[in-house]
């Protein structure tokens, strides 16, 4: 009889064992499959929720205060240059986590009476905000109409109606002759009295080639935002970084929260499952003594029975590991909306982590009784 044959006899001879020691490595490895699956959900789920928003960084001249910055004060704000190698330095540098850099120039005036921010961008490295909408065309793809050599300009919500303006109607702005070539939907925001031109167009206006005044910045990594704010400034002198402090914290605490869970249930499901497989294995050896020493009395080596018990617990980890993956999957699946707010989808990725962890679980957990078996001495077993 070959070790395959007596692997799968010894199973179903004592299955209810096995069940047992299945369930065990069952709830261990979908413990850790929900939590990841959770974790990688959240994390998604944060990624979007701060790319929807658009920029959550802003770097702006250190001698700019940040009330000064806010609030527009048109005698600072015309003053004060970054100058426009700090966005190339950036976009070299290549930083991990962020995903969009938008240099800005602007300028507060006052349009008919209205005051407004004059701002130059670059349409292709805008940031701009989800707005959801009923329709399906991108309500800022509009901007894209925007380059250098067009006298063109797309006004915010708020300045539509103080200014009596629509698509395709002409305004002066800063001495020049502008047409309206689209208006943004409502932000909620300051961005709602912006006249946004090309770049190139305000630095031209202005006779300040090369000069900004903000780079925007959109940051969605792993590490704490304020950590990249700080290297920032340390690539960029004379320059501080303004991040989202509610946004930051919110995905500081939500990842914090999610790890934190996931490793104090990664233990402890660990540590019961490996004393679950280990007890079974210590029971399952005392019950074979006689037969463990009859193969050893007919020939067996050591090696041979030291395999017999490897295989059983490899092939009960695999099977483990398959279930508690799916089991894992369906978990995530239906209490992520409900406690988390968001979807969890099975992913493929977690299945090699699934039945990499169970069967090392098992296998290491059943080493000891193993090597404790194939030590018995067949002379001392016999006689009993």
């Amino acid at each position: 009889m070959t070790l395959w044959k007596l692997v799968i006899k010894e199973a179903f001879q004592r299955r209810w064992r096995l069940v047992a020691s299945l369930l065990a490595l069952v709830l261990a490895t979908g413990l850790i499959v929900t939590v990841l699956s959770l974790n990688a959900s959240s994390r998604e789920a944060m990624h979007g929720y701060m790319k929807n928003l658009g920029a959550n960084m802003v770097v702006i001249p250190a001698e700019l205060d940040l009330l000064t910055y806010y609030s527009a004060d048109p005698n600072h704000l015309q003053s004060v240059n970054l100058p426009e190698s700090h966005f190339y330095r950036l976009v070299e540098r290549q930083i991990p986590g962020v995903e969009g850099i938008a240099p800005r120039l602007t300028v507060p005036m006052d349009i008919g009476g209205v005051r407004a921010l004059l701002t130059g961008i670059l349409p292709d490295r805008m940031l701009r905000p989800v707005v959801r909408e009923t329709g399906s065309e991108d309500p800022w793809g509009v901007l894209n109409s925007l380059t250098p050599e067009s006298n063109s300009a797309v006004l915010g919500a708020e300045l539509k109606g103080p200014l009596s303006l629509e698509v395709g109607s002409a305004m002066r702005v800063a001495g020049e002759n502008v047409e309206v070539a689209g208006i943004l939907p409502e932000q909620g925001t300051v961005d709602d009295i912006r006249i946004y031109v090309h770049l190139r167009t305000l630095q031209k206006w202005l006779n300040r080639p090369f000069s900004l005044n903000e780079i925007r910045i959109l940051y969605t990594g792993k590490r704490a935002i304020e950590k990249a704010a700080s290297e920032i400034e340390g690539i960029l002198e004379n320059t501080r970084v303004v991040t989202h402090s509610r946004m930051a914290r919110k995905q500081i605490q939500t990842m914090d929260s999610v790890r934190n869970y996931a490793v104090a249930l990664l233990v402890v499901t660990l540590f019961l499952g490996a004393i679950s497989i280990g007890n079974e294995m210590f029971h399952n050896a005392h019950e074979r003594k006689r037969e463990i020493g009859i193969l050893t009395a007919l020939g067996a080596t050591t090696r041979t029975i030291l395999t017999l018990f490897i295989l059983k617990a490899f092939f009960l980890a695999l099977a483990g590991g398959l279930l508690g993956y799916g089991l894992g999957s369906l978990v995530a699946f239906l209490l992520a909306p409900r406690f988390l707010h968001l979807q969890a989808y099975p992913s493929l990725s977690l299945i090699p982590v699934a039945v990499l962890t169970a069967v090392v679980l098992g296998v290491l957990s059943s080493a000891a009784p193993s090597w404790r078996a194939s030590r018995m001495d067949p002379g001392e077993i016999l006689q009993e």
